[in-house]
């Protein structure tokens, strides 16, 4: 009976009937609470519902059953991106772990690392979305222009306008068709990367450590937007440093990493 209800789920499931697909891995869960095949079933089938929450308790089951199945881990993540309330590091954790256990077994879904690569984007956090970008590339070779868009992406954030320059027109040499990138456009970045490595050339950082920490490490890891975090807020009870008072901000301590930041300030002020 269980084995006949799975069945029935993943059949309902596949002809788009999410409702009957849920209600029949229900039960199979009820025929088997330790079945965490059935329990991915119908968190997937919950997740095509829009019902996130329980469709997140459904996969943290599953998970617990089977915590080598990549999928699972997949899964468990994609239904928690859509979650305003959802713990980053928790759907971080989720997709490193997918990740983690398709490389174990040396499945060429790329997925996960690219998944994981445009949420820490949406966190941004460049830096270790670089690292899951670079990942995908590794596991399957065909995703390399989803890998040069998401890094140039990312660059961006940093401020590399350079490297992100470069990231795109790689892209671009990939699928010259690309409907997000034009010559144009690439032409134009070319511009403003001339322009921040001159404005970088007359800037010089204020302090080579803010809080222990290079400016530029500070950038690379959460992006051009933390720049404008004052000293109070990012050092705590760390006094400033002579000639700048709590209220400064990283973009005053590093403008050389904050170069991008403070050319876009003024252009608002303009």
């Amino acid at each position: 009976l269980r084995a006949d209800a799975k069945k029935l789920g993943g059949q309902l499931s596949a002809q788009g009937k999410h409702v009957e697909a849920r209600d029949a891995y229900a039960r199979a869960v009820l025929l088997d609470p330790t079945d965490g095949e059935a329990y991915r079933g119908m968190g997937v089938s919950l997740s095509q519902l829009d019902e996130h929450a329980p469709a997140v308790d459904a996969l943290r089951r599953a998970v617990e059953i089977m915590p080598t199945e990549a999928s699972f881990w997949f899964d468990l993540g994609m239904a928690m991106t859509p979650m305003e309330d959802a713990d980053p590091d928790d759907v971080v954790h989720a997709l490193d772990q997918s990740m983690r256990h398709g490389q174990a077994t040396g499945a060429s879904d790329a997925r996960a690392p690219l998944t994981l690569g445009r949420y820490m984007l949406s966190l941004s956090r460049p830096a270790e979305a670089v690292d899951a970008f670079y990942a995908a590339a590794g596991i399957d070779v065909d995703v390399f222009e989803e890998v040069k868009l998401g890094v140039g992406t990312a660059r961006g954030q940093q401020g590399r306008v350079r490297e992100a320059h470069s990231a795109f027109e790689a892209a671009l040499r990939i699928n010259p068709t690309n409907q997000k990138l034009s010559k144009e456009s690439l032409a134009a970045m070319d511009i403003h990367a001339a322009t921040v490595e001159k404005v970088i050339a007359g800037i010089t950082n204020a302090v080579d450590d803010v809080c222990g920490t290079s400016c530029e490490d500070i950038i690379d890891g959460s992006g051009v937007a933390i720049c404008g975090i004052s000293w109070a807020d990012g050092c705590g009870e760390v006094p400033p440093p002579p000639g700048f008072s709590s209220a400064s901000t990283i973009a005053e301590l590093c403008g050389r990493s904050c170069a991008v930041y403070l050319m876009d300030k003024r252009r608002a002020q303009a």
